[in-house]
């Protein structure tokens, strides 16, 4: 093993305990009081800026490249870019303020804008145009750290549905039924209970 691929092993270890305690954190911030604590929303933005960080070292010195030619490869990561960036901008707009961004003031349950056609299109919008970026560069080193960010985005979505449900009840769990949590359609579980709550009894 390489010094360099040693470093980032130590690396890659370091940001998953890291990653590990920060949901941790964030988890106990829902338990407590249903939104975070300032400190926590800064310490997730500042993961996004290490995540990032390393996306873009993995993408300027891979060990592995992606079996596709430049120019397909370029094509490709900029159309899931572009797209990822709109969707991502798309998705902050719908917020009333910075604090309801962040997760730092509950407000109300965001059902309208792009919000419409997925329950999570912010970690959508970052994902692709990561994707987007990782695909140009050919690097499957990147392509699969953005494979781990998407497993750990999966996990903490279930934990924001617990706490959405928690705090808005039957309307989460409507608006749950009716939108997907990525695109396309809702799980046919969700539309049955959906439907059970419209029964009369």
């Amino acid at each position: 093993m390489t010094a360099r691929n040693t470093r980032r092993a130590l690396w890659g270890a370091g940001i998953a305990a890291a990653t590990a305690m920060l949901l941790r954190r964030m988890r106990g911030d829902f338990e407590r009081d249903h939104r975070f604590r300032p400190s926590t929303a800064a310490m997730v933005y500042a993961s996004y800026g290490i995540q990032l960080a390393v996306a873009a070292e993995l993408m300027a010195h891979p060990t592995r490249r992606l079996p596709i030619p430049r120019g397909t490869a370029l094509v490709l990561g900029g159309t899931l870019g572009v797209t990822g960036a709109g969707t991502f901008a798309l998705a902050g707009d719908v917020f009333g303020s910075a604090r309801q961004l962040s997760g730092t003031e509950t407000g109300h349950l965001i059902d309208q804008g792009v919000y419409q056609v997925s329950r999570n299109p912010q970690y959508l919008g970052y994902l692709t145009l990561l994707a987007g970026a990782t695909v140009a560069s050919r690097s499957l080193d990147a392509v699969l750290s953005t494979a781990a960010t998407a497993a750990v985005f999966g996990y903490w979505i279930r934990r924001e549905e617990t706490n959405l449900t928690e705090l808005f009840g039957d309307e989460y769990r409507d608006y749950r039924a009716s939108t997907a949590r990525w695109l396309g359609q809702p799980c046919a579980h969700n539309r049955r209970s959906a439907i059970h709550r419209t029964q009369p009894n």
